[in-house]
């Protein structure tokens, strides 16, 4: 790898594992453009889904 390919390679910023593991989600989530928000703003958006749309059981009322 040369000195400009070097230079041109996107630096990866160190992540602080501690801090993820204890990440919950906020409604700022759905508004930030980090990964991990965006993750957990997704999962949420899932989730929320899935919880409105009840269970099997619930659908043959």
């Amino acid at each position: 790898m040369n000195k400009n390919e070097n230079q041109n390679q996107k630096q990866i910023k160190p992540v602080n594992t501690n801090d993820l593991a204890g990440r919950q989600f906020k409604s700022e989530d759905y508004k930030n453009s980090d990964e991990v928000s965006q993750g957990l703003a997704e999962t949420h958006e899932q989730m929320s889904d899935t919880y409105q749309e009840g269970t099997v059981e619930d659908t043959n009322r």
